[in-house]
């Protein structure tokens, strides 16, 4: 029997089996993990510049209201304020009782030549209003409505009060009275109202209570001369049939001049 010839092994070559990587995929592998990371470096640049504003950038306001929210305040300003004009003493006001420079009226009552008590006689004449007595002005027709005294003072002034007795304060010796002194207001008419006009034409009207004091009202005017005119009167029962108004009183202010 023939023995069939054996094939022997091929003998181990010296160079080493090929990788079994292809060049393609560590291409593909290189390739993704660059785009990643420019990726990542793209995005934290556009996050980073968003949430950074810098210092001197001004916000953008969408609405009105977003709009004054971010704006800005005005600088304050470092310049002094302009000192006020020193005020000139002529120019101060100095406040009280108001002395009229002369007293007139529409009419004035004749004096009365003897008194049945005392023999004396007594005036009427417009200036008693401010002489500071209980003697007055008194008018000469009987009720006395329509009547009125003039009053001007040197400068205008700003009265503050206007007033008069709206009667006849005198005190007088009576022979109703047995001839013992006697308020001469129970027995003439009461003023029941007047009527206050000013310089510029403006006017107020006064009413009052039949009590023999002076009664005030308040004003507010600036003028040289008051007018006060009697609107209407009242006589008691028994009174004589004449008005007779004892005093006027005016207050405010006036220019101090010293």
């Amino acid at each position: 029997m023939t023995d069939e010839p054996t094939m022997a092994e091929p003998p181990p070559s010296e160079t080493p089996p090929p990788d079994r990587r292809r060049p393609g995929f560590t291409l593909a592998v290189v390739a993704s993990l660059a785009f990643l990371l420019a990726s990542g470096a793209l995005l934290g640049w556009v996050l980073g510049s968003s949430e950074t504003t810098p210092d001197d950038a001004e916000p953008q306001a969408t609405t009105k209201l977003d709009r004054a929210r971010t704006t800005r305040p005005a600088r304050a300003t470092t310049e002094p304020e302009a000192e006020a004009e020193p005020v000139s003493r002529t120019t101060l006001l100095q406040v009280g009782p108001l002395a009229p420079a002369s007293v007139s009226a529409s009419n004035t009552r004749a004096l009365t030549p003897k008194l049945a008590c005392t023999g004396g006689s007594i005036s009427y004449f417009a200036d008693q209003l401010t002489d500071g007595t209980d003697l007055g002005w008194g008018a000469s027709s009987s009720d006395g409505t329509g009547q009125y005294f003039d009053v001007s003072f040197d400068k205008p002034v700003h009265l503050s009060t206007v007033g008069i007795t709206p009667g006849y304060l005198r005190e007088a010796r009576r022979p109703s009275n047995d001839c013992e002194p006697a308020s001469s207001f129970g027995v003439n008419r009461f003023v029941n109202a007047v009527e206050w006009t000013f310089d510029d034409g403006t006017s107020v009207i006064q009413r009052f209570e039949q009590r023999p004091e002076m009664q005030f009202m308040s004003v507010d005017a600036v003028t040289s001369s008051v007018r006060m005119t009697i609107l209407e009167t009242t006589r008691p029962p028994g009174a004589d049939d004449d008005t007779v108004i004892s005093e006027a009183s005016f207050t405010g202010a006036q220019p101090n001049t010293a």
